[in-house]
């Protein structure tokens, strides 16, 4: 094992983690669906309804998280201008007028999911509270994947 001749003790632990994790492989071959989905799934569904819903502003804000989206949204504050609107190159630090200005958006970026609220559910439509306000992949993918989900699997 790689880490037997820096410690021993360690090197045994994953050893031993490694058996573990193959026996309970070996001993529910199959989909992860067929053996446990009957159970874990519905909730998986129920939660994951109760998320969109809130991102769609079924919340405590009565405000939707996604852009443009329903009667009262996020204006994602962090959006640069358009190329239509701006073709020019924006260098690196070329966004600092746009997220130190007030005026509204220069590009809005309808669709795209913000960070959303604080633990207790309130929300600063600011710039300067990016962590919040700003749009990413890693919040919008998982998202995309949940309406696919719904989709397919609609029973309307």
């Amino acid at each position: 094992m790689v880490f037997k001749g820096l410690s021993a003790q360690y090197s045994e632990l994953l050893l031993q983690r490694v058996k573990t994790v193959f026996e309970f492989a070996e001993k529910y071959q199959g989909s992860y669906n067929d053996s446990l989905g009957p159970w874990v799934c519905p909730f998986y569904r129920d939660f994951s309804g109760y998320e969109v819903n809130c991102i769609l502003g079924k919340n405590p804000m009565n405000m939707s998280y996604m852009v443009g989206y329903g009667g009262k949204f996020t204006s994602s504050k962090l959006s640069l201008p358009s190329t239509d609107q701006h073709p020019e190159h924006i260098e690196c630090k070329g966004e600092t007028p746009y997220f130190s200005s007030n005026n509204s958006n220069p590009n809005l970026l309808t669709g795209a999911v913000v960070g959303g609220p604080y633990v207790n559910d309130t929300y600063d439509d600011s710039r300067a509270d990016f962590a919040h306000s700003e749009p990413t992949t890693y919040i919008n993918a998982p998202l995309v994947g949940l309406l696919a989900y719904f989709k397919a699997f609609s029973t309307s």
